[in-house]
């Protein structure tokens, strides 16, 4: 599921969500990661596009699950950033400053992760480079991006395709 949500976060940036469905898929992969701040967001941007109506069928089970859910705060992410030891516990809280747009701070944890070992190198690269491009570091994200192999590598193409037109 992780990968969908990689890819839903570059049609998001591309402006490429376009139905309710596209918002609905968006949300529940990013819940399903316990991103509950970045599936929130999701929904009100989708509500703020006219394209989600949270009391519709397809939404009333997303918007409820997520009230009841603990979402973190800046604070929280500070204090998870001190104690994450390993490389994945950074790309993990990455990615939770990912979803509620600080990318500078993302790139940060990215770039420890990869320094440090341990994780998965692809997945902290990719993750790296979306950041990166989301801040419109276009050369930093380049590189990130083109050092991204096996099964993520297709994705990092359509990522460097957005860096290219977009970023």
């Amino acid at each position: 599921m992780e990968g969908t949500l990689d890819l839903l976060r570059l049609l998001q940036s591309a402006g490429a969500l376009t139905t309710a469905n596209d918002y609905s898929l968006f949300a529940t992969a990013a819940a399903d990661q316990q991103n509950f701040v970045e599936a929130q967001s999701v929904i009100d941007a989708g509500v703020a596009a006219q394209k989600v109506n949270p009391d519709s069928p397809l939404f009333r089970d997303i918007v409820v699950g997520l009230k009841a859910k603990q979402k973190l705060t800046a604070a929280d992410l500070v204090d998870a950033e001190k104690a994450a030891q390993t490389a994945s516990q950074m790309v993990r809280v990455g990615d939770r400053y990912f979803g509620m747009g600080q990318y500078d701070k993302a790139s940060g944890l990215y770039r420890k992760a990869v320094t440090k070992g341990g994780a998965d190198a692809n997945i902290a690269n990719l993750h790296l480079g979306m950041a990166l491009a989301r801040s419109g570091d276009k050369a930093g994200a380049k590189a990130a991006l083109e050092s991204v192999t096996g099964p993520r590598a297709e994705l990092a193409k359509y990522w460097l395709l957005y860096v290219q037109t977009h970023a």
